[in-house]
């Protein structure tokens, strides 16, 4: 079986990123061909003001990037594509791009980032759920739920 496999790696190494070094050997260890889609938040750390701003809108939608992968999803046929990570560098789009090229998609869910703006589903000492089931986190915003900060919290 061809396996894509796709992360956004942490500028601090965790447990993600290790489930995702350890997944890819132990699928080409059982014979599997394994593909890897990667980016590193390390590269948002060195860009300057205006590669950070972009970096943000990249977060909603990354065109390049899915053209990218729409093009070796085409020449590699992979059977699967195995999402980790994909904030904020792999944008939704990468999805899209499967979904066009009739790839089917697993996602592992690390931590709850796609539903509350902390990953966490914590607040100030309390589990606090206000985000949750909301096409857009509002009460993020307002707590400033993300690095301490309503702008970089509008944009998880």
């Amino acid at each position: 079986m061809k396996v894509l496999l796709a992360h956004n790696y942490y500028c601090q190494p965790g447990g993600e990123d290790e489930v995702f070094i350890r997944e890819s050997e132990l699928l080409r260890s059982a014979g599997h061909e394994v593909l890897e889609y990667t980016a590193n938040n390390n590269k948002i750390a060195e860009d300057g003001t205006w590669m950070k701003a972009r970096a943000a809108m990249r977060t909603f939608w990354a065109w390049d990037d899915m053209v990218g992968l729409r093009s070796l999803l085409r020449r590699e046929r992979p059977d699967l594509a195995h999402f980790h990570n994909t904030f904020p560098l792999i944008s939704p789009a990468a999805y899209y791009a499967c979904q066009r090229e009739g790839i089917p998609v697993v996602q592992s869910l690390h931590n709850a980032r796609l539903m509350c703006p902390a990953a966490t589903f914590y607040r100030e000492g309390r589990v606090c759920e206000d985000c949750l089931g909301r096409f857009m986190p509002w009460p993020g915003v307002v707590h400033a739920c993300y690095h301490n900060s309503h702008l970089q919290t509008a944009v998880v």
